[in-house]
């Protein structure tokens, strides 16, 4: 009998005893599940076969459909048991090697290397042989962990796990953007890298399974005989080294088998997200924390999942708050320290008169300062506005530019200008305002640089709306929009009921945010795998964020939601800045702090997703504007109307840059994923070094 640990009611942690005869009960259950999973796997799908089909296609026949079925899906469930158990083992490994329960090949950017890698080769090298996807997924696998570990490891504390699901989240944002920016150009393989970036354990064939069975057998094996090392790094590392393990070595081997499994794995089936995280803590609750146990148990389990969803994701058809409640009286003060007797509030409370006039002097020269600014930032949209009107293919001069805005007939300007360029850079200017303003909205309000809609889940939720709309109901228009604005809302109210205990930390939102984001991008992954195929590769581009082919009818719709939900943060300007003081002490300045986080939540998610369901979800310019425009202003203002102007330059001015500056057309998305993800990475690090959250 050996002891697990578990966490009890109260909070604190507990031994609780397994018994050798209860885990091996447990390992025949799950036997007996994989065998019934197997049988499903081969017998159920468009066509339900019988036993004896199913012998006599295990025998070489194929002489009648059944047994063609069946003959096709034996290798996918081969598959499917293979790339479960190396997932779920590799997740195992690394939440040991790392002791971080978020420790997941998804959540750690190690999938998404693999990726990257396997991308790269196919697009830029013409790799084809599956032996070289194989080697350089396994590369490009300890190239992204080995990155995400020291970006996790910085600064005080360690690799903590909340600092490397940060730091993985980052990595992973990243490495999809490149892949985006690498797969675009090339139309000839858009779909097809599109389809295996899905993840998914159809086609297998033996001829594909049998070169990455080498690569399994060896990370299984090393993989199984790390678990009496991973039991002792369990323990810490000064008490492992005084047990006489090599810490560092420990991890290497465990971490290479990992990554031998996944790179495996992805090479083959492309990047299959979060069944590393949730298999391991499964089998923690029936078997306990030894290794011994938790590593065998986990690679049964993940095979099961592997299976079921496999066999459920087939086509069948036939042919209570603990805070202080502040109430606001008339008759009361507002004070701040609530521990001290209030003051008799009888009258106003003067200063002398030399005082007063330093601080009105303060005031107006930061007021000035704030106007310059504003100012400068609108004569930097208009320049860019009309070097986008003026500059392209060919060169408009600015006269014929003025009187094609005047309405006036101009040969070949009016459609070159009035027709193609004008309505992009209108859009371009709306959907970049209602970017930043919104992105820094959610910023102010969780005081945290990291809580952007991009991160916290609130684009991929307004993007798979629309998507829907677009592709499954063939909506078009301002009902696009509404089904946007609506999914956003509802998705910034689950990932804020979800992350809400004893208040909402920004941190544990923006965790809460990535999970729910990457469910929302199975979502959009499912629906685009049956749209007509002719219509994959624009709507790659619409999710990549773009304002090709834009009409300056979508852009009335997103100036309404700009004039209406912009008004009310602006309305509600004053409010939003005292929360970045905390909760406590915006409600004693007299703000209601529930009321304003509930109008400013509403009002940010009307703007992003008004401006995805127009654009498609432009990537990092909710994220950018608010930092960009924070280093400007300074303590000089609110920031809300910078970001705003901040964002419509930074989506005029990549949009240029993505048509006219580079080798190949990208659209809008691409140019600020190239900036954005850098600048989020550099924010992990940032953070970590000065032991931030």
């Amino acid at each position: 009998m050996t002891a697990g640990i578990i966490k009890t009611s109260d909070g604190r942690w507990s031994p609780v005893s397994r018994s050798n005869r209860m885990r091996s009960l447990w390992l025949a259950a799950l036997f007996a599940l994989v065998i019934v999973l197997l049988a499903a796997s081969v017998t159920v799908g468009t066509r339900n076969v019988g036993w004896d089909d199913v012998a006599a296609a295990m025998g070489g026949a194929q002489n009648n459909i059944d047994r063609a079925s069946v003959a096709l899906r034996i290798p996918r469930t081969v598959l499917a048991l293979l790339a479960g158990g190396a997932l779920g083992l590799a997740g195992a490994i690394m939440q040991g090697v790392t002791r971080n329960p978020l420790a997941d090949p998804g959540i750690l950017g190690v999938n998404m290397g693999a990726s990257l890698a396997v991308v790269v080769g196919v697009a830029w090298f013409g790799m084809s042989s599956l032996y070289a996807y194989i080697w350089v997924a396994i590369l490009g696998a300890g190239c992204a962990a080995i990155f995400v570990y020291a970006i996790g490891s910085l600064g005080r504390g360690g690799a903590t796990p909340l600092k490397m699901a940060l730091a993985g989240a980052a990595t992973s944002v990243t490495f999809a953007s490149m892949v985006i920016a690498v797969v675009l150009p090339r139309g000839d393989i858009a779909g097809g890298i599109h389809s295996w970036q899905i993840g998914g354990v159809g086609g297998a064939t033996y001829e594909r399974i049998l070169p990455v069975l080498p690569f399994l057998l060896v990370g299984f094996v090393i993989s199984l005989l790390s678990a009496r090392k991973l039991n002792s790094l369990a323990l810490g590392d000064e008490l492992a080294t005084g047990l006489g393990e090599s810490v560092a070595t420990a991890r290497a081997v465990a971490s290479l088998g990992a990554i031998l499994l996944c790179g495996a794995t992805t090479a083959i089936c492309g990047p299959i997200g979060f069944l590393g995280l949730v298999v391991p803590h499964l089998c923690r609750l029936l078997v306990g924390v030894d290794h011994r146990w938790l590593l065998p148990f986990s690679t049964l389990a993940g095979a099961c999942l592997l299976l079921a969803a496999d066999v459920l994701g087939r086509d069948r058809r036939a042919p209570r708050r603990d805070r202080r409640r502040h109430r606001h009286r008339d008759d009361r003060c507002a004070i701040l320290h609530l521990d001290r007797p209030a003051p008799a509030c009888e009258g106003p409370v003067t200063a002398p008169s030399s005082t007063l006039a330093v601080v009105i002097a303060h005031r107006r020269k930061r007021a000035r300062r704030h106007h310059a600014i504003i100012a400068t930032l609108l004569t930097l949209v208009a320049v860019t506005f009309g070097v986008t009107l003026s500059i392209g293919q060919s060169i408009t001069p600015p006269s014929d530019v003025l009187r094609v805005l005047l309405g006036e007939p101009v040969p070949g300007a009016s459609f070159t200008v009035g027709q193609l360029r004008l309505p992009r850079a209108v859009l371009s200017i709306l959907a970049g305002l209602c970017f930043g303003l919104g992105g820094v909205a959610f910023q102010v309000m969780l005081r945290n640089p990291l809580a952007s809609p991009d991160t916290i889940g609130i684009t991929s939720g307004a993007g798979a709306a629309a998507v829907f709309a677009i592709v499954v109901l063939s909506m078009t228009g301002p009902m696009v929009s509404v089904i946007a604005v609506v999914a956003g809302l509802g998705v910034a109210l689950l990932v804020y009921a979800l992350s809400f205990r004893n208040g909402v930390a920004g941190t544990r939102l923006i965790l809460v945010g990535i999970g729910v984001s990457a469910m929302l991008q199975s979502v959009i992954a499912y629906i685009l795998q049956s749209a007509p195929a002719w219509n994959l590769q624009e709507a790659m581009r619409w999710l990549t964020g773009s304002v090709n082919g834009a009409q300056l009818g979508q852009a009335l719709p997103l100036l309404l939601a700009l004039i209406f939900f912009g008004g009310l943060l602006l309305v509600r300007g004053r409010d939003l800045e005292t929360l970045r003081l905390g909760d406590d002490t915006a409600a004693a300045l007299g703000t209601r702090v529930s009321n304003t986080r509930m109008l400013v939540i509403v009002a940010a998610v009307g703007l992003i997703a008004s401006a995805t369901a127009a654009s498609g979800p432009i990537a990092f310019v909710a994220f950018l504007s608010g930092p960009i425009a924070g280093r400007i202003v300074r303590n000089d203002g609110s920031v809300l109307i910078p970001s705003a102007l901040t964002g419509a330059v930074l989506v005029l001015a990549a949009d240029y840059v993505g048509q006219h500056l580079l080798p190949s057309r990208y659209p809008v998305g691409v140019v600020t994923g190239a900036l954005g993800a850098p600048y989020l990475l550099y924010l992990i690090v940032r953070i970590n070094r000065i032991g931030g959250s």
